[in-house]
């Protein structure tokens, strides 16, 4: 007949659980971490960002100057293409589904789109 083995004293088995613990709370900070990374390459506003240097996002910006006769859509100030600034109509704040959606875009003066900012001026 075989002895079982014995019981470890319960400071080891302590000491053993908060090791794991600690283990797990730290891979737990670090899935939540990956997870935070993971929403912001998908939020809306890193969408945009990442399209508007795109050569779509570029052959758009050049289009839609031309569509406004090179003048900002609110102002009617005349505008470069370098330093104008992409609006959303609908801000993207409000409504996210538009990202990306061109119908939604327009170009702006930079003191219009700050003056704009996130509100829905139709």
């Amino acid at each position: 007949m075989s002895i079982p083995p014995p019981f470890p004293d319960f400071p080891d088995l302590a000491r053993s659980l908060m090791l794991l613990k600690n283990k797990l709370d730290q891979q737990v900070k670090d899935f939540e971490k990956d997870a935070q990374e993971i929403r912001q390459y998908y939020s809306p506003r890193a969408k945009f960002e990442r399209w508007k240097v795109t050569e779509d996002g570029k052959l758009w910006k050049e289009k839609q100057h031309k569509r406004q006769e090179g003048c900002c859509d609110e102002c009617k100030i005349r505008i470069e293409i370098k330093g104008s600034h992409i609006d959303h109509i609908q801000p993207l704040s409000k409504f996210p589904e538009l990202a990306i959606d061109v119908k939604n875009l327009r170009l702006l003066c930079p003191d219009c789109n700050i003056r704009k900012s996130n509100k829905y001026l139709p």
